[in-house]
């Protein structure tokens, strides 16, 4: 007859199953969550990044245009606004009191394809 009596032996084969899949279902849940949380975070980090972006690119257009003697919202592109960098769409003209060369913000493809979508750029026309 068999002894009932398990004070020095050690864990069923049920038990160890039970045990190991109740761990692997928790061990799937806490990474389901570790994933979802990463995912937010990373969502997090680029809108903050655009927002350094935009308010960067506002304080550069403002300090243009307390420079400014005129400017011109989506001018026409020609001599009086002329723009180095061709096929762009000329946005905002800026005329600097100064004397120096005109700065027009432009919109058009992305000049490397490490960039995505239409950019905003920058330049300096011809003086």
């Amino acid at each position: 007859m068999r002894s009932t009596n398990r004070s020095g032996a050690g864990f069923s084969l049920l038990e160890l199953l039970l045990a190991s899949s109740l761990g692997l279902i928790l061990f799937g849940v806490g990474m389901t969550l570790l994933m979802g949380d990463a995912k937010r975070s990373a969502a997090m980090a680029a809108a903050l990044q655009g927002r350094r972006w935009q308010r960067r690119t506002l304080a550069l257009i403002q300090a243009d245009l307390a420079r400014a003697a005129s400017w011109q919202i989506d001018p026409e592109p020609s001599i009086s606004w002329p723009c180095a960098l061709a096929g762009r769409h000329p946005r905002l003209a800026i005329k600097p009191r100064d004397g120096s060369p005109p700065v027009v913000y432009a919109t058009g493809e992305a000049p490397s394809p490490i960039w995505r979508g239409d950019q905003l750029i920058r330049s300096l026309g011809v003086g």
